[in-house]
C-alpha cells in the first residue's frame, strides 16, 4: 500500500493505480487477524508497536492538508443521517478526491491516507489519536466556537485559518437533583453541545459560586454520564453484560430513545472536548457504533451475552440425536415483549432444530439478539453521538482503540508523570510538605489515586497522551500554614490543588483521603 504497488519495490514513479484494489482478499484477512489480535495480543502481548510501519519516511508524511481536503469532498458529498455502509463510503469519497484533486496520481500524504482509511492500524495510535483531534479542532474553528489549535502551524490548515470566531457559551442552570432532566431541557437542540458550556450548579443550599472555566463544565458532564449510564440509577436505560461492559437496554419507547440519544451527543461532546469519562463498552455495541449491525458475527454475541454464546457453540458440536433430545425449535422469547414468542424463520416454532440446520439456527438467534439491541437503541445512541462527532472520523479505529479514546482505557496513574507536569505557587520543589505529597500519591492505591484526580481534575483518568496534554497543567499552590486543621481544596477550572502547609506526612496523607472521598465536588472549594 504505502510503494503504491503490491508487488514492485518502491519506484520514484507516482503510481495511477490504488494497490489496496489488487490486495482487497489479503488485506481482508490482515484486518481479521488485527481484530483478533487487539483483543488477544498473540502478537502484539510483547511488542505493542507489532502492527505499526514506525520507519520515519512514513511517520513523518504531513497528511493534515490532504486530510482537510477528504474531509471538505465528505462533507460535500455526506447525506444526514446514519451512514448505513460507512466503510463503502470513506472508499468513496477517497477515489473522488483521488480524481479530482490528484488527477488519478497516488502521492505520499495520498497513500498514508489510504493506509489510515483502509488499514489504520498501521498508523501509531497516538499519531491517530492527532488527526482525530486536529479534525475536532479544524471543525470547532469552523463553527466559530474555538481558535485553532496552537500545536499546528497556520499554513497547516491553509485558508481556513482566516474563518472569523463568531461562537459564545451556552449557558444553563442545572440542578444537583435533576442532572440528566436539567441538560436535557437545556442542550439537547442543535449543534449547541459543540459550543463551550457555562454551567452554574443549583444544590439544596443554593446557588454554588464559581467561575466555570472547564472545571466545572467537565463536572457537569461527568455527573450527567453518572447519572444517564449507571444500570443501578432510577432511570436504567442501560444495562450490562457478565463482565460489567455498558450496553443499551432493548427499547422501542419514545421516552427511552430520546435518553439514549442525548447520551450519544453527551458521550460526543466529551470526545469533542478531550475529556475522559469512566464508562466501558460491550464490545458489540462499539463495533454497531463504529460499522453498523451488518457487520456483526456469531462471535458478537459473546460479549453480549457469554453464557448464551458457549450454549450455542456447544450446539455446534452436538450429534442429531443429542440435538433432537433438546426438542429446540426456530422461535425465542420477544426481547421488546418477553411475554411473547417471536419466530427466526417462517413458521420457526414447527421446525426441529438438527444437526443439518443447526448453524442457520445459532446464525437466526444471534443475528435476533444482536439486532434487537442495535435498532433501534444503538442506532439512536450512534445518531446522538454523530451529531457531534461525524460517523466517518471514528474509521481511523477499532473497538479496542474506540474505547481507549472515550475511556483512556482505565491505565494505572503514572505519578512520575504527573509529577514532571506539576507546577508550584509559594512552594518549592524541595519543600518537606511537596515531598511529603508525592510520597503519599505514590502510596495511595489505584482507586485513591483516581479519587485524587477526579478531586483536581474532574475526570479520574489521565489524559489520553499524558498529562503533558492536561490543559492547564495541574499546579500546587500553598494553602498557608497558619490553619493546619483546614482540609486540601481544588480548583478544577484550572486544575489546581490548594495545598496547606502541613510539613508532616502522616498528617497530609489524613487531610488529603478525607477530602478526596468526602463526595464533595467542584462546590467543596
Amino acid at each position: 500500500l504505502w510503494n503504491g504497488r503490491s508487488n514492485d519495490t518502491f519506484s520514484k514513479k507516482e503510481p495511477t493505480v490504488d494497490p489496496s484494489l489488487e490486495i482487497k482478499d489479503e488485506l481482508s484477512l490482515l484486518t481479521q487477524l488485527y481484530l483478533r489480535d487487539s483483543r488477544g495480543h498473540f502478537f502484539s502481548a510483547e511488542d505493542k508497536n507489532f502492527w505499526c510501519v514506525t520507519e520515519n519516511s512514513f511517520i513523518d508524511v504531513n497528511l493534515y492538508p490532504i486530510l482537510i481536503q477528504y474531509e471538505e469532498l465528505f462533507q460535500k458529498e455526506m447525506n444526514i443521517g446514519i451512514i448505513s455502509d460507512i466503510y463503502e463510503k470513506r472508499n468513496d469519497i477517497l477515489n473522488k478526491l483521488l480524481k479530482e484533486k490528484y488527477h488519478g496520481i497516488m502521492s505520499r500524504p495520498f497513500r498514508k491516507l489510504s493506509i489510515l482509511i483502509k488499514s489504520p492500524f498501521f498508523i501509531p495510535f497516538n499519531q491517530r489519536v492527532d488527526y482525530f483531534y486536529f479534525l475536532i479542532e479544524t471543525d470547532r474553528h469552523a463553527m466559530g466556537y474555538d481558535n485553532i489549535m496552537n500545536w499546528l502551524t497556520p499554513d497547516t490548515f491553509g485558508e481556513t485559518a482566516s474563518m472569523p470566531i463568531v461562537g459564545g457559551r451556552r449557558s444553563a442552570t442545572i440542578s444537583r437533583e435533576y442532572v440528566l432532566e436539567d441538560a436535557m431541557d437545556a442542550y439537547n437542540y442543535g449543534s449547541d453541545l459543540k459550543a463551550k458550556l457555562s454551567v452554574t450548579f443549583v444544590n439544596e443550599f443554593g446557588r454554588e459560586e464559581g467561575i466555570d472555566g472547564g472545571g466545572v463544565t467537565k463536572e457537569f458532564l461527568t455527573s450527567v454520564i453518572e447519572e444517564g449510564f449507571k444500570n443501578d440509577s432510577n432511570l436504567n436505560f442501560f444495562t450490562t453484560n457478565e463482565m460489567h461492559e455498558l450496553f443499551p437496554k432493548a427499547t422501542t419507547t419514545f421516552e427511552s430513545l430520546k435518553v439514549i440519544m442525548f447520551l450519544g451527543k453527551i458521550v460526543g461532546k466529551c470526545l469533542y472536548d478531550h475529556i475522559l469519562v469512566d464508562l466501558t463498552f460491550a464490545n458489540f455495541f462499539l463495533k454497531t457504533l463504529l460499522i453498523g449491525v451488518d457487520h456483526l458475527t456469531i462471535d458478537d454475541l459473546r460479549s453480549f451475552d457469554s453464557t448464551l454464546y458457549d450454549n450455542l457453540i456447544q450446539l455446534l458440536n452436538m450429534s442429531d440425536e443429542e440435538l433432537i433430545a433438546l426438542d429446540l425449535t426456530f422461535e425465542t422469547m420477544n426481547m421488546f415483549y418477553p411475554d411473547r414468542i417471536i419466530e427466526l424463520i417462517p413458521h420457526g416454532s414447527e421446525i426441529k432444530v438438527n444437526k443439518q440446520n443447526v448453524l442457520q439456527y445459532v446464525w437466526k438467534l444471534s443475528q435476533y439478539k444482536l439486532r434487537s439491541i442495535a435498532k433501534p437503541a444503538s442506532y439512536k445512541f450512534l445518531e446522538g453521538l454523530s451529531s457531534i462527532i461525524p460517523q466517518h472520523w471514528f474509521g481511523m479505529f477499532n473497538t479496542v482503540d474506540f474505547q481507549m479514546l472515550i475511556s483512556g482505557g482505565h491505565k494505572p496513574i503514572d505519578i512520575n508523570d504527573l509529577k514532571n507536569n506539576t507546577e508550584y505557587g509559594g512552594f518549592e520543589r524541595n519543600n518537606p510538605t511537596i515531598k511529603y505529597f508525592w510520597e503519599v500519591l505514590e502510596e495511595f492505591s489505584d482507586t485513591e489515586k483516581r479519587e485524587f484526580l477526579r478531586f483536581v481534575t474532574s475526570v479520574p483518568q489521565a489524559p489520553l497522551k499524558g498529562f503533558s496534554a492536561l490543559e492547564p497543567k495541574f499546579g500546587i499552590r500553598n494553602g498557608g500554614e497558619d490553619e493546619l486543621d483546614r482540609l486540601p481544596t481544588a480548583s478544577t477550572c484550572v486544575n489546581l490543588l490548594k495545598l496547606p502547609d502541613y510539613m508532616n506526612k502522616a498528617l497530609l496523607r489524613q487531610k488529603l483521603l478525607y477530602a478526596i472521598t468526602s463526595g464533595a465536588r467542584f462546590d467543596l472549594s
